[in-house]
């Protein structure tokens, strides 16, 4: 695997894990609502400790994907291999 690869494995890991992990302790705000306030907002997002958090693990998805490629553990090939002689 190159470097670009990696880059774009560890790029899509981490929207995936970021957009999994928005949902956690998520709470509503309809108790105290102010004029302008949607009642679907949350309270507290806890966007710091989830970004954090979704950052080590895609580069722990990153790793055991590079990993794996790196000793053949995953096959990216795109078909059958044509013989040279044919």
């Amino acid at each position: 695997m190159n470097v670009f690869t990696l880059a774009a494995t560890f790029v899509i890991a981490w929207w995936m894990v970021l957009f999994m992990a928005l949902p956690i302790g998520i709470k509503g705000n309809a108790e105290s609502l102010g004029r302008g306030q949607m009642a679907g907002a949350p309270e507290k997002p806890m966007m710091l400790r989830k970004v954090i958090w979704t950052t080590v693990i895609a580069l722990a998805i990153t790793a055991a994907v590079g990993y794996a490629s790196q000793y053949d553990l995953l096959d990216f090939a795109m078909g059958p291999a044509i013989p040279a002689g044919k």
